[in-house]
């Protein structure tokens, strides 16, 4: 008995087993992340003052997870001094750790990067903090590092940084001036100008750093006073001469011939053509388009071309900057100036337009509109050009006016059932003014005019003839030549 007893506790143990052995635990979702071990005290989110917390990206080495966690704090540092280096180079110094390849000719750009090299890259991390973490994929689980640094940038360390900046500055600049004062002695205005202009513009990037004590800049700004001294001087050698003065040009088009300015620079008891320097020709009274930057040639010659004149003006202003209007606001002596004066007009060979009108009284065509003519008129009286089309076959119109001009009905005076031989119209007329170059609508009209006579047709020709009409189509003229200045 007690034998079979135990035989049968046995088998329903087995079975108990088995069925256990046959139930699958649920799949770990794909993506998710464990945490296996740390290495270090947390880092959190509040940082000290003067403290920076770099952040890793995943890595499989936890030595890669600290590397990258310590370059983005130095970044950060690079960020909060305000340095405006391109990430590119930022990038190469920091994971190069030496400034090969990435130095300019421009003097500030390599003083920043010959400080960060000297003093960000000689920052390092306090405080470390390590996580290894798992990560369930399709493929299987992964493993990587995640890591964090506490890193010191103090007050102290800022100020060592800008005192190195400002040294770095004045070592490249004095060469720079140097070969300024060499290249002026050689007759290379042009290139001598562009080298005191970089020394000129280390003084001004450095102004944009707040809070540095003025001894430590007097030997860069005593550069930028001896640049400044040579660029005046230079530039109190300059003559110019203009030509093409006092042209006549027309509104929508262009001048006939270029503003001319001959730059010269007085040297070795001569006078010597300036090439290769810029001038910088705008409008200061009127409206237009021109060839703004171009440079001297080799007899030094600047050449602007006037494309289109935009405004009506007894007189209208260009002009032209030598050295170029970028050199305005950065040195402190005024830049030599021609200016240049032409008229712009809507005389005889201005505008030209055409016009057609369509006219109808009384529901037949008129085969010449009596409007039309009084619209051609009014625009002769202001100096257009009416188009001929008959006469200049092939020439476009500047300007193109059409329209309507309707007598269709007129009714006899009746009172008291009593006619007295007295018609009465009442006549409608549309006007449209449209610029040919741009398709944009200059004027419009849209009037009502009365007329009588006696019968129907003479009342709807007196409509169209009213003398109130006259003061009607001039304004809408006026409407056109206002629109173009």
């Amino acid at each position: 008995m007690r034998r079979t007893a135990l035989i049968s506790g046995l088998i329903i143990l087995l079975m108990g087993c088995t069925a256990i052995k046959g139930v699958k635990a649920p799949p770990t979702p794909v993506g998710r992340e464990t945490l296996i071990s740390e290495e270090g005290r947390s880092i959190g989110a509040e940082v000290p003052e003067g403290y920076f917390v770099g952040i890793s990206k995943d890595y499989k080495m936890d030595q890669s997870a600290r590397d990258d966690a310590l370059l983005n704090a130095r970044k950060q540092i690079i960020e909060s001094l305000g340095l405006k280096l391109e990430s590119e180079v930022v990038d190469r110094i920091l994971t190069r750790g030496d400034t090969r390849g990435v130095l300019t000719s421009d003097v500030m750009t390599d003083a920043k990067i010959n400080a960060v090299a000297k003093n960000i890259l000689m920052v390092r991390a306090e405080r470390w903090y390590i996580r290894r973490w798992e990560r369930t994929t399709k493929g299987g689980v992964e493993y990587f590092f995640r890591a964090r640094c506490l890193v010191e940038f103090d007050r102290e360390a800022h100020d060592r940084f800008v005192h190195e900046m400002v040294t770095q500055s004045e070592k490249l600049a004095q060469p720079v001036f140097e070969e300024g004062v060499r290249l002026e002695g050689g007759g290379q205005l042009h290139q001598a100008v562009g080298r005191y202009l970089k020394v000129v513009e280390v003084v001004r990037e450095l102004d944009e750093f707040t809070g540095i004590p003025p001894d430590w800049t007097t030997g860069v700004r005593k550069l930028k006073i001896d640049a400044e001294g040579r660029l005046e001087g230079l530039f109190g050698r300059i003559r110019f001469s203009t030509f093409n003065d006092n042209q006549v040009g027309v509104v929508g088009k262009g001048l006939k011939n270029p503003l001319l300015l001959v730059v010269t620079v007085t040297q070795r008891g001569g006078e010597t053509p300036l090439e290769g320097f810029p001038v910088t020709f705008r409008f200061v009274e009127g409206v237009g388009r021109l060839d703004e930057g171009v440079t001297t040639d080799g007899k030094g010659v600047a050449a602007s071309r006037v494309y289109r004149i935009d405004s009506r003006k007894d007189r209208n202003l260009v002009e032209a900057v030598v050295g170029g209007a970028d050199l305005e606001g950065v040195v402190s002596f005024p830049l030599p100036k021609a200016t240049f004066s032409f008229r712009s007009t809507f005389a005889a060979e201005a505008t030209l337009v055409s016009v057609s009108i369509e006219e109808t009284i009384l529901g037949e065509r008129v085969a010449e509109s009596r409007v039309q003519s009084r619209v051609i008129d009014a625009l002769r009286k202001k100096g257009f050009q009416v188009l001929d089309l008959g006469e200049r076959p092939g020439e476009e119109p500047d300007i193109v006016v059409t329209g309507a001009a309707r007598a269709d009905k007129a009714d006899e005076l009746v009172y008291d059932n009593k006619t007295y031989g007295i018609y009465f119209c009442r006549a409608r007329i549309n006007l449209e003014a449209k610029n040919t170059r741009d398709g944009s609508i200059l004027a419009t009209m849209d009037e009502r005019v009365k007329g009588s006579g006696a019968d129907g047709q003479k009342a709807a020709q007196s409509a169209l003839t009213a003398k109130n009409l006259e003061g009607i189509l001039n304004e809408f003229v006026k409407k056109i030549e206002a629109s173009l200045e």
